[in-house]
């Protein structure tokens, strides 16, 4: 008999990081049969599938075996396992469920563009510029001092394109942009006398760190959770941040002693953009980003294996929950979540 093991990816940071959990479970259970259950409240449904879909393919993983619904997960069966990759939930007491820190997967390795595909990339949104900074999921108070801070950098260097990525893609923050009195464009509109680029498609921000020299990481200006600061450290960009993040704390933490991210306040943004820093530094700062990166990977393997071995063996709703709680608290200490 097939194990079936069913995953809970609710929200788009989640489902973004289910591919390298899903990689590690195919290697040790192959003939698992694997459904993954989205339930988003920021993006539509069948966009959040076709993410993930898109993602899977891009990681080579084989799709044999996987099954994607959009449905709420009340309907899980009892006697198969079930994984948490999000907020934690009673109602589902009862059931062979672990609850897993999606943080630690955020780590993992991953394929990233090749040269090729980043020279496509900046094909397909018209970017020739010399200088590209990019703002990463931002919130409507820091698309504003985006533009704020990049206004007179536009005008002293012409060259110099701003991609913006809004947190929400929402009718009000669009609006919002409009009464921002810039020329800008959205998404593939080849116009390239526009300094400001809006992006609005979901789930390819990852990718788009591949063509910025600067990233401003959004959602950390305000007090906000802090978007992923490793998307960008991937490719080694310069990263800047504000003083917030409620989440990703080993993350902020580890890269800006790395001192690939810098953290400062709004008032500092313009002054940080402008900033030079000698490429013989910033080899550096890449060189320690990615030591401390490789040093914190390995949980979708760890995960994986906990799954098989809960498999194997008979335990007890008790022994299950203990064993869990164990896994949770190890995450818990090494990644100060």
């Amino acid at each position: 008999m097939k194990e079936i093991i069913n995953i809970r990816a609710n929200h788009l940071g989640t489902v973004k990081q289910a591919p390298y959990l899903i990689r590690e479970i195919k290697k040790e259970l192959p003939q698992a049969k694997i459904n993954i259950f989205l339930d988003n409240d920021q993006t539509p449904n069948f966009s959040t599938k076709k993410i993930l879909k898109r993602d899977l393919n891009y990681e080579g993983i084989d799709p044999e075996g996987i099954r994607i619904f959009n449905k709420k997960t009340d309907q899980l069966s009892l006697n198969n396992i079930t994984i948490n990759l999000d907020f934690f939930n009673d109602s589902y007491r009862g059931m062979k469920r672990f609850d897993f820190y999606v943080d630690p997967l955020k780590f993992e390795k991953r394929r990233l563009l090749s040269l090729e595909e980043i020279s496509k990339l900046k094909e397909e949104y018209s970017i020739s510029s010399e200088k590209v900074i990019l703002g990463g999921s931002l919130n409507a108070k820091e698309i504003n001092l985006l533009v704020k801070s990049t206004k007179n950098i536009i005008t002293q260097n012409e060259g110099t394109q701003i991609i913006i990525v809004p947190r929400r893609f929402d009718k009000e923050e669009i609006e919002g942009i409009k009464r921002l009195d810039i020329k800008f464009r959205v998404d593939k509109a080849h116009k390239k006398n526009k300094p400001y680029l809006i992006i609005t498609q979901r789930g390819g921000l990852d990718k788009l760190y591949s063509i910025c020299d600067i990233a401003v990481i959004g959602d950390s200006f305000e007090t906000g959770n802090g978007q992923n600061p490793l998307e960008p450290a991937f490719y080694g960009k310069r990263i800047i941040s504000g003083m917030s993040n409620q989440m990703n704390v080993q993350a902020y933490r580890g890269l800006e002693k790395s001192k690939l991210l810098t953290r400062i306040f709004p008032e500092d943004l313009e002054k940080e953009l402008l900033k030079e820093i000698p490429e013989n530094e910033m080899a550096v700062y890449r060189e320690n980003a990615k030591k401390f990166i490789e040093s914190k990977q390995g949980a979708a393997k760890v995960y994986a294996e906990c799954i098989k071995q809960s498999l194997e063996e008979t335990l007890t709703q008790r022994e299950f929950q203990h064993k869990t709680r164990d896994l949770f608290q190890t995450f818990e200490r090494e990644f100060s979540i």
